[in-house]
C-alpha cells in the first residue's frame, strides 16, 4: 500500500504473472481492510451479548450433561436406534429362520454327496479328473503310435510310460481329494447349521434386553429434547440481538476498484527470448551429441570386422524402390535378370572371394545367417546361388527355415513337399529346377512340429551328404540366429557360414553375440556380407512386412516361373 501525496487516499498494488490474479488480490486486500473496520465497530456496539452469552453457556452445559447421560445409558445397554434396532433384530430373526431351513437341506445334500464321493460316477464329474483322463488317453495313443517305430526300451518310450504312471498316480490322488472334500463339506454344513441356531438364540436374547431397557432410554431421550429446546430459544434471541445492533456508517470506502492490467510491465520479453534461444541451441547440440554417442548401430566394414573377428567378404548395395532396375526384377533375382546391375557385380565379387577363401576353393555347403530378422539374408542367399549357377556350377538352394519359409514364393514353386518330408521320413525330398540354368531349389515343405529336433537329427546330415554328391554347391537359408537354435544346428552342419549384416540397422551387441553363438556351435564363420545403405529398406517376414515381401527380401519381389522338377 502506498499513500498518495497530501490526500487521504491509499494505492494498493500486487505483482503476479496472471493479470486477473493481480487485480483480484489487490481488490481483496482493499475489501478486507474495509471489513476489519466494520468488525471493530460491531464488537463495541453489542455489550448486551454478555448476559445472553452466560445463559447460553449454562443451557449448553445442561444439554451436554443430558446428552452424556443418554449416551452412557445407550452405550451400557448397547442401544443405538431403539425402533431401528427392534425392526432390524426382527428381520434378522426371520432371515436366520430361513437360513436354518436352507442349512438343514444343504447338510442332508452334503451327507449324501459324502457317501457317494468314493464312487466312479462322482469322480467322473470332476473337471480335473476328466482332464487327467483325457491326457492319459492322449499319452496312451501316442505310446501305441510310437511303439510302431521304437522298442519299449527306447528312452522316449520309457519317458511315455513314466508319464502314464504319473497320470495314474494323479488320478488316484484326485479321487482321494474329492472324497476328503465331500466329507469336509458335510462337516462344514453341520457346523453351519449349529452356528445358525446359536445366532438365532442370540438375536432372541437381544430382543428381550432391548424391550427391558427401552423405557429408561425413552425418559433420557425426552430430557435431552427439553434441554435442546431451551438452548435453541436462547440462541435465537442472541442472533436477533446481533442483527439489531448495526455497525453504523463506515468512514472507510473503496474509491476505485482494481482493474485487470492490459500489458505486463515485467519481465523483459526480448532479453528472455534471446536467452531462451541461446540455451535451446546449446541444449539441441548437446542432445544431438548424446544421441550420436548412444547410437550402437553398425555402419562401416571396420566395425563389423572388429565385432565379429571375421573379414568382410563383400559390400552389397541395398536395393529399394529408388534404384534403377528392370520392372520385373526383385532384389533376390536382380543378379539374374539384370547381370549389369551393381548388385549383380557385388555378388560376383562375393563369389570370387569365396573361391579364394579356402585352399580347396569355394565351400561346398554354405550357410547364410543373420543376427535378427529384416537383415536381407534370404535375398543374399538367392543372389549368391544365382551367381554360382551363372559361373557354370550346379547349385542347390535349400530353404532350411522350417518356421517361415519364403524361397518357394521367390521362385514361384510349389511347397507341398520338400525338406521337412525328408527329415520326417514321410517321403524323399524333391528338388525343383528354376528358370536359372544350373540352379535347383529344395523348398521347406509342410512345417514340422519340432523344427530344431528335425534339423539336429541324423537324417539332416545324411540328406546333405546325399545332395552334396549331386550338386557342386549347397546353400542353406535358415532363420536368424538370435532367439532360435535352428541356425546353430545348420551352422554346425555347413562347411562355412556367411553372416549377413545391414549397415545402419544391425546392433553391435546383437552382432557380437551372434558371432559368439556361432563359434560356440563349432561353426566355421568364414566371413560377413555388409549390406550398405541405399534408398530402400530390406525386410524379413517374422515381423510386420509389406504384402509383397517375403521373409527378409526388400520390396519389388518378382517370382520366377517353375521350369521342371528333378
Amino acid at each position: 500500500m502506498t499513500p498518495l501525496g497530501n490526500s487521504r487516499l491509499v494505492s494498493v498494488a500486487f505483482d503476479s504473472p496472471n493479470p486477473a490474479e493481480a487485480a483480484a488480490v489487490a481488490q481483496t486486500l482493499a475489501e478486507n481492510f474495509v471489513n476489519s473496520g466494520l468488525e471493530r465497530r460491531y464488537e463495541a456496539s453489542v455489550p448486551a451479548r454478555a448476559f445472553l452469552d452466560e445463559r447460553l453457556r449454562a443451557a449448553q452445559a445442561a444439554l451436554a450433561d443430558a446428552e452424556r447421560r443418554l449416551a452412557a445409558y445407550a452405550d451400557e445397554h448397547r442401544i443405538i436406534d431403539l425402533d431401528g434396532q427392534r425392526t432390524l433384530l426382527l428381520e434378522r430373526l426371520k432371515a436366520l429362520g430361513r437360513q436354518e431351513t436352507a442349512a438343514f437341506a444343504a447338510q442332508l445334500a452334503a451327507q449324501t454327496e459324502a457317501r457317494q464321493a468314493g464312487t466312479d460316477a462322482a469322480a467322473t464329474d470332476s473337471p480335473v479328473i476328466q482332464r487327467l483322463q483325457a491326457r492319459k488317453a492322449e499319452l496312451s495313443a501316442d505310446y501305441q503310435q510310437q511303439l510302431k517305430v521304437f522298442k519299449p526300451g527306447y528312452p522316449k518310450m520309457q519317458q511315455l510310460r513314466r508319464a502314464l504312471a504319473e497320470l495314474e498316480r494323479q488320478l488316484r490322488q484326485e479321487a482321494t481329494a474329492i472324497g476328503s472334500a465331500a466329507r469336509a463339506a458335510a462337516a462344514a454344513r453341520a457346523h453351519q447349521e449349529a452356528r445358525l441356531a446359536e445366532r438365532g438364540d442370540e438375536v432372541r436374547a437381544q430382543l428381550r434386553d432391548l424391550q427391558v431397557f427401552g423405557g429408561g432410554y425413552r425418559v433420557l431421550e425426552r430430557e435431552v429434547a427439553d434441554h435442546q429446546e431451551r438452548h435453541d430459544a436462547l440462541l435465537a434471541r442472541m442472533k436477533s440481538l446481533e442483527s439489531a445492533a448495526g455497525p453504523g456508517i463506515n468512514p472507510i470506502a473503496i474509491v476505485d476498484r482494481a482493474q485487470v492490467p492490459r500489458a505486463p510491465y515485467r519481465p523483459d520479453l526480448g532479453k528472455n527470448l534471446s536467452l531462451a534461444l541461446a540455451l535451446g541451441l546449446l541444449g539441441g547440440v548437446a542432445l544431438a551429441l548424446v544421441r550420436e554417442a548412444r547410437d550402437d548401430r553398425l555402419r562401416t566394414a571396420h566395425e563389423v570386422q572388429r565385432h565379429t573377428g571375421a573379414p568382410v567378404l563383400a559390400l552389397i548395395p541395398q536395393v529399394g524402390r529408388g534404384r534403377a532396375a528392370p520392372a520385373n526384377a526383385g532384389p533376390a533375382l536382380l543378379t539374374w535378370r539384370d547381370p549389369a546391375s551393381p548388385l549383380a557385380e557385388a555378388f560376383r565379387t562375393l563369389r570370387t572371394a569365396l573361391v579364394f577363401a579356402t585352399p580347396a576353393g569355394a565351400p561346398r555347403v554354405m550357410h547364410f545367417a543373420s543376427a535378427a530378422p529384416h537383415e536381407g539374408k534370404s535375398s543374399a542367399a538367392c543372389a549368391t546361388a544365382i551367381a554360382f549357377a551363372a559361373a557354370g556350377s550346379r547349385v542347390l538352394l535349400i530353404d532350411a527355415d522350417l518356421r517361415r519359409p519364403c524361397l518357394h514364393q521367390v521362385f514361384g514353386l510349389s511347397n507341398a513337399a520338400g525338406l521337412s518330408d525328408g527329415l520326417t521320413g514321410t517321403a524323399a525330398p524333391l528338388t525343383q529346377a528354376t528358370a536359372v540354368d544350373g540352379l535347383h531349389v529344395l523348398t521347406s515343405g509342410p512345417p514340422p512340429t519340432q523344427p530344431v529336433e528335425r534339423l539336429a537329427g541324423a537324417r539332416m546330415g545324411d540328406l546333405i551328404a546325399d545332395l552334396g554328391g549331386q550338386f557342386d554347391h549347397l546353400i542353406l537359408d535358415g532363420p536368424p540366429v538370435m532367439g532360435l537354435a535352428d541356425a546353430l544346428v545348420l551352422a554346425h552342419l555347413a562347411d562355412a557360414t556367411l553372416l549377413v549384416v545391414t549397415a545402419g540397422r544391425t546392433r553391435t551387441g546383437a552382432l557380437a553375440e551372434t558371432a559368439q553363438r556361432l563359434r560356440s556351435a563349432d561353426a566355421n564363420l568364414l566371413g560377413t556380407l555388409l549390406i550398405t545403405p541405399d534408398d530402400g529398406v530390406s525386410r524379413y517376414g517374422y515381423g510386420a512386412a509389406a504384402p509383397d515381401s517375403g521373409r527378409d527380401a526388400v520390396p519389388h519381389r518378382q517370382a520366377l516361373p517353375p521350369r521342371r522338377q528333378g
